[in-house]
């Protein structure tokens, strides 16, 4: 077969080239309605609900290092490799970008649902196939995490004409829930309405997209090993897991505040996970202590300075006086020129005050949850119990507009 270099190719010549019987190239162009089975139905609709929507495509195609240009999706690819004897292979989708008539970029789309992996032998395969017809990108999308579209879950080396971009579903998913936060993200009335159709797409079960639902296969076993002092350190497979949750409860919190949050993971030497979730005026800290099975989450509250240790006691107690009775409830005092904090129950905050000479730097609004050992080790129950947390402590944070938080 002659040769095909993608790049700089006129668009309608590749149009023609697909309508050539004689041609072993093929593709159809992606619907948002699709009738396929299996993964090309939600590559389909995500395809091609990216030309009906600007500001959804701006969004995902800048973070995937595609040039500005007029686009074309594609779905049902069929590319022959020459190191294969010819042998088709078959890429969920390809997206083409056209400046003057001509593809100026373009990118192979790999997609997995439900509980499907990425295969590495599968990627590794398209990355030859970009390399044969010029095409500079693969993006891959499936419900595995990483810190940001740069990374892979797989550990594959690419060559420099090639560069692999991934996002989970979830991601994906979140960046439409945030252009419909608010009503002028996005500018068309109709493009709205395109865009909460294909939300509720793929917010259904049906769709394949999932949250992260369970730690990594093994997790209970490195767990109950550092319990049996088996181990004496976090194993890279407890660290991984920690990563993915950690990356999902940034995304379900960027979808209840409307606004992208990040993540920072904070290594050290102890038998604890710590991450940070970056919220712009304010970070939730999360810590779980493998040993005592107790999980933790914090935020840092700055008060009044220059005032009486009361009035800032005073003004925190009118701040909080609505969060509930709960003995999971705690507030900390970090105090000038003292290291460390007071901690004491939410009913005991008057009693910071007792030493009329100091003066409150910060308090530390602490929701604190021991788990037993079945919920902490279990792959499933830890990630259920951790984000329903979560939601909780974040509700309170908002009510009672604690971190600056509205």
């Amino acid at each position: 077969m002659k040769k095909v270099k993608i790049i700089g190719m006129n668009i309608d010549d590749f149009q023609k080239m697909l309508e050539d019987r004689k041609n072993k190239i093929t593709a159809q162009e992606a619907r948002l309605i699709p009738t396929y089975k299996s993964e090309q139905n939600i590559a389909s609709v995500f395809l091609a609900s990216l030309p009906l929507i600007k500001e959804f495509q701006q969004n995902f195609l800048k973070q995937a290092g595609l040039q500005k240009g007029k686009l074309y999706v594609f779905t049902e690819i069929q590319l022959p490799l020459d190191i294969d004897n010819g042998k088709q292979k078959r890429p969920d989708g390809l997206i083409l970008k056209i400046t003057g008539g001509k593809i100026i970029d373009a990118a192979l789309l790999e997609v997995k649902h439900h509980g499907n992996d990425l295969k590495k032998e599968q990627i590794e395969s398209y990355i030859e196939v970009a390399k044969q017809y010029e095409i500079p990108k693969i993006i891959t999308i499936s419900n595995q995490f990483v810190n940001k579209p740069t990374e892979s879950p797989l550990h594959i080396k690419t060559p420099k004409a090639v560069s692999l971009f991934h996002f989970s579903w979830s991601y994906i998913l979140t960046l439409a829930h945030l252009l419909l936060f608010k009503a002028d993200n996005i500018k068309d009335s109709d493009q709205i309405n395109i865009m909460n159709e294909v939300v509720k797409y793929f917010e259904d079960p049906n769709s394949g997209v999932t949250g992260f639902t369970k730690m990594k296969t093994g997790w209970k076993n490195d767990i109950e090993n550092i319990r049996r002092k088996i181990v004496n350190e976090i194993t890279e497979n407890i660290i991984t897991s920690w990563q993915q949750e950690t990356k999902d409860m940034a995304l379900i919190l960027s979808r209840k505040c409307g606004r992208l949050v990040s993540t920072k993971i904070t290594k050290n030497n102890s038998l604890k996970l710590k991450s940070t979730l970056q919220m712009g005026k304010t970070d939730i800290v999360i810590e779980a202590d493998l040993i005592s099975n107790n999980v933790q989450m914090s935020i840092k509250v700055i008060p009044a300075q220059d005032v009486r240790i009361q009035t800032q006691v005073h003004k925190m107690e009118k701040q909080i006086k609505y969060v509930e009775d709960s003995d999971d409830l705690m507030i900390g005092a970090c105090y000038k020129n003292y290291k460390g904090y007071e901690i004491k129950h939410l009913n005991d905050i008057d009693k910071f005050y007792a030493d009329k000479k100091k003066e409150i730097k910060e308090f530390l609004f602490i929701l604190n949850l021991n788990y037993t050992k079945q919920e902490f080790a279990s792959e499933k129950r830890f990630v259920e119990k951790i984000e329903k947390m979560l939601l909780r402590f974040h509700e309170l944070i908002i009510k009672n507009k604690l971190g600056g938080l509205k």
